[in-house]
């Protein structure tokens, strides 16, 4: 973890811990301490964007050339180059050098057949500055030797090993004495003044307009408290997914992989669950369109877009992952621009057309409503289920998947309503979802293990939230937690008017959790459960803004 990370982490416990406490003459410390926090965090960002538009720091001359010469040991001359690194940050070879080099994948690489006509040995570029530079090549048995100059100086570097597997050899460089890096150390140090400056006083400005009082509700009857409790445990599943998903994929049978398959599995009801609580919502009353257009949509949306606008940022400035915020921006509309944000672009399609689907439910029969999520979702899902497990290598179009065009989804969503009703009017015991959860799980760890030694990689199909044992899992887990509602009920106040409080700030986790994961690294269990506590802080924080308490809430 960065020092910038510990520091951003320290101050955002210490405004969580200062917010939270029970005394009314801290009311104006509370407004500062958040007011103080969130300008930190925002002079940060704009401390690390605004200046690299301002101003450009030189780059650093590079140029590679292969030498077509090899050692004594090597099978070959080639030279290929997978990626450069600056200050942490991953530049794709195409990005740094402008060449007729040969392209596979993201490297860039020269040998001496099968050329292009007219390529040339030699590699021309220019190095961002950083203070940590490397040129990471490709390093096995059939490679040769390459000559590096940075800067005026040269360098041969012999890229053999005896792996017939590639591993990587990196060549690092030393930080150019630049003085515009100078310029830039002075710029980011004014930026990060004026809009920790500019930002403090906007909150504090904000909320002294804000005439709105949060509201803590008291009454046991007005939400449903299984129903907040499940969400909590959903989003961290969905952090769980999010940050052990990489483990999984490296399929090897060992401990490591064995654990990552257990947990990629246990956490597989959360989407699914997801859904189903939203159905049980969306379908209890018959919204007019305006509410819809006025009120559910743009509680969605609103969010979506800031969130959106923040991963583009990230991707660009952070990540590397793109070279212009325009493109980002202008794709905002089309597609989701971060990986976990196309749940919040099917949720606003179903509340969409949520008049028409809680019509459609009401005015069905109760056997019509199980009928529709039996041939939308169940029977598909088992056949589904049947046809990859029997011919698991029968073409794609023998596969039933209905999710392409949301009529799985829309079971889904269907099967909440459905199961909350049936569970309301009729008494079941732990016993049944318990049995049904654990059958569930077995068929989700069983099918994606068979499935993976079978390809010899790791199988993730079998962890979609329509695949049949999911389906089942979390029919199973969304049954466990209703049939606990009594027991519930009964829990101190104080501990269901957190449950409440946290289960409101589940939406913000979600769009804040990658943030998280980016930001403060991805290293383990403790980093797992820093990065979860640091997004329900963070939106915890941010829910005592106002205005930008939307964005979370």
């Amino acid at each position: 973890m960065s020092r910038i990370s510990f520091i951003i982490i320290l101050l955002l416990v210490i405004a969580a811990i200062i917010s939270a406490l029970p005394f009314r003459k801290l009311f104006y410390v509370k407004k500062v301490t958040v007011a103080f926090f969130m300008a930190t965090v925002m002079a940060f960002i704009g401390g690390s964007i605004i200046p690299g538009l301002i101003v450009k720091p030189l780059k650093t001359p590079i140029s590679i050339t292969a030498l077509d010469l090899k050692n004594t040991n090597s099978e070959g001359s080639e030279v290929w180059i997978k990626k450069i690194i600056i200050d942490g940050r991953n530049y794709k070879p195409t990005e740094i050098f402008k060449s007729n080099w040969i392209k596979q994948g993201e490297m860039l690489g020269w040998k001496n057949y099968d050329q292009p006509e007219g390529m040339s040995t030699i590699l021309i570029g220019e190095l961002p500055y950083g203070e940590n530079r490397e040129i990471v090549f490709e390093s096995n048995k059939w490679r040769g030797i390459v000559s590096i100059e940075v800067d005026g100086q040269k360098q041969n570097v012999d890229l053999y090993s005896s792996n017939q597997q590639s591993t990587e050899l990196s060549f690092k460089t030393e930080p150019s004495a630049n003085i515009e890096q100078k310029n830039i150390n002075s710029v980011k140090n004014a930026v990060f003044a004026i809009v920790f400056g500019l930002s403090l006083l906007l909150i504090i400005v904000l909320m002294m307009l804000d005439k709105k009082k949060e509201s803590v509700r008291h009454t046991e009857n007005d939400r449903d408290i299984w129903a907040d409790l499940l969400r909590i445990v959903s989003i961290f599943a969905i952090h769980v997914i999010h940050s052990t998903g990489s483990i999984y994929s490296k399929y090897a049978e060992t401990i490591d992989w064995y654990q990552a398959l257990f947990i990629n599995s246990v956490t597989r009801f959360a989407v699914p669950v997801f859904m189903m609580i939203s159905g049980v919502y969306i379908l209890s009353k018959t919204d007019s369109i305006r509410k819809v257009i006025t009120k559910r949509i743009p509680k969605v949306l609103i969010p979506l877009l800031f969130w959106s606008f923040c991963y583009a940022l990230l991707k660009v400035f952070y990540l590397n992952e793109s070279t212009t915020i325009w493109n980002e921006i202008l794709q905002i509309p089309i597609t989701h621009r971060y990986y976990h944000l196309w749940f919040i672009y099917q949720l606003i399609g179903f509340y969409l057309i949520s008049p028409i689907l809680a019509v459609i439910y009401h005015k069905c029969s109760n056997a019509l409503r199980w009928y529709f999520v039996a041939i939308a979702l169940v029977i598909p899902s088992f056949m589904d289920m049947i046809i990859r497990l029997a011919f698991p290598e029968a073409p794609t179009f023998l596969q039933i998947n209905w999710s392409r065009i949301g009529i799985a989804e829309l079971g889904l969503f269907f099967l909440g309503k459905l199961l909350y009703d049936y569970l309301r009017n009729h008494k079941v015991k732990n016993l049944a979802p318990t049995v049904l959860a654990i059958l569930g799980l077995y068929g989700v760890v069983m099918c994606s293990y068979y499935m993976s030694v079978k390809f010899e990689k790791s199988y993730f199909s079998f962890f979609e939230q329509i695949r049949f044992p999911v389906l089942i899992f979390s029919i199973g887990v969304f049954s466990l937690f209703y049939s606990l509602e009594q027991r519930l009920r009964s829990v101190p106040n104080k501990i269901k008017i957190l449950i409440r409080k946290l289960s409101t700030l589940t939406l913000g986790v979600y769009f804040v959790h990658p943030l998280a994961i980016s930001l403060f690294g991805n290293s383990g269990i403790i980093s797992l459960m820093v990065n979860f506590i640091a997004s329900f802080l963070f939106c915890y924080v941010l829910s005592k803004v106002p205005y930008l308490r939307r964005m979370v809430t």
